[in-house]
């Protein structure tokens, strides 16, 4: 499961919605915004409006991490 969160947005990866719950008929949680495609599927991203609060509470539901390998933390740096 992945989670970027970026101060008043977040970006999911499947694992994560779905471990949410989150689906078209989900609707959006208080004072936030799950962005939807045209079907009204939701996009994997999360807004939080006016403060980043409203995301740490649906973030909080996810499950904890128990083991991260040494292989899945891989840094790749780009130098121009």
């Amino acid at each position: 499961m992945l989670v970027l969160h970026l101060y008043q947005s977040a970006i999911l990866n499947r694992a994560a919605v779905a471990a949410l719950g989150y689906g078209k008929d989900t609707p959006d949680p208080p004072g936030g915004q799950i962005v939807r495609d045209h079907a009204g599927n939701p996009t994997r991203v999360l807004l939080a409006a006016p403060a980043p609060f409203i995301l740490y509470g649906v973030l909080g539901r996810l499950p904890s991490p128990t083991r991260i390998s040494s292989s899945a933390l891989r840094v790749t740096s780009c130098v121009s």
